[in-house]
């Protein structure tokens, strides 16, 4: 019997399948939540996805081996190392969709500012809840994540890998957030309600990276034994088949040193309360769940 074919949503570099586009032009992820994972001076192989990520860690001289399937994006992350601003990818244009909806219900970027200027998380939940959280909002995000109104713009793997009642759960993980994390200091925040980094933002210096074109399971398997510390991994599972995870985690334990860490991302529900916890640390706000696990025992 022949096994089933390993597969990602990623695979197609467009979230459609209509031929490669740049998806990202900026990441939702908590570089911190990476740093603290691994020891200094790792060396790293990272989901390249914006480079944001990659550039936070490799400025944090750790040494930094960033791969995606879609070359636009290994394109896109040498161009920002060599000086080049951030450009809109088809999740950033849908993002900012979502944005002037905000707009539409009557909380405009003047109020946005008000909220993200909030030192206090407990004044944060309190607007969250009175002003925005409630109603005619939470109607709009219901409709904008219904799955029928995704599988207009996302593979429907991605799709089928998201809980049924994704908008709920999203607003959930904004709430809890937004009760965690003063929004004066958080970036990530500004960049979700705003489009645009906050005025104090600093990007990181400057450091080489290895960029390289291709699928993370065959870049892997070319690697030596024992080449990497850390495995900075986003969210590549979601939206790929089982036999494609066990394919990841095989080629992560075989390039993995001893001690190795792997963090992974999701969007859907996680698979340990654990998982959870960590994704409550994220001031990106968004992640279902975050796995950080030794690679040695990675499945």
């Amino acid at each position: 019997m022949s096994l089933p074919e390993a597969t990602t949503a990623w695979g197609s570099g467009s979230f459609r399948g209509h031929g490669r586009e740049l998806l990202f032009g900026r990441m939702y992820e908590d570089w911190r939540v990476e740093q603290a994972a691994f020891a200094p001076a790792s060396r790293v192989f990272c989901i390249a996805s914006a480079g944001c990520t990659a550039m936070r860690l490799a400025a944090a001289r750790h040494r930094v081996t960033a791969v995606d399937i879609n070359p636009l994006q290994i394109e896109y992350v040498r161009r920002r190392l060599a000086g080049g601003g951030v450009i809109a990818g088809r999740a950033d244009r849908l993002l900012a969709g979502g944005r002037a909806l905000l707009a539409r219900l009557g909380w405009r970027v003047g109020d946005r500012l008000a909220f993200l200027r909030q030192h206090d998380p407990s004044v944060q939940l309190r607007w969250w809840r009175g002003r925005i959280g409630a109603g005619v909002f939470r109607a709009a995000v219901g409709l904008a994540l219904h799955p029928i109104a995704l599988r207009g713009a996302y593979a429907s793997s991605f799709v089928r890998a998201l809980p049924a009642d994704f908008s709920a759960r999203i607003l959930a993980r904004l709430e809890r957030g937004i009760a965690s994390h003063a929004n004066a200091d958080n970036a990530l925040a500004w960049s979700l309600l705003l489009g645009r980094q906050a005025p104090w933002h600093d990007e990181p210096r400057p450091a080489p990276i290895d960029l390289r074109p291709g699928d993370a399971v065959e870049a892997l398997t070319a690697s030596p034994p024992g080449s990497f510390d850390g495995f900075a991994l986003s969210n590549i599972l979601d939206g790929a088949n089982a036999s494609y995870r066990a394919r990841l985690a095989e080629a992560v334990r075989r390039a993995a040193a001893p001690g190795a860490r792997v963090v992974l991302r999701t969007f859907a529900e996680p698979r340990e309360r654990a998982h959870a916890v960590v994704a409550a640390t994220d001031r990106a706000w968004l992640w279902g769940g975050i796995e950080v696990a030794d690679a040695g025992s990675f499945h």
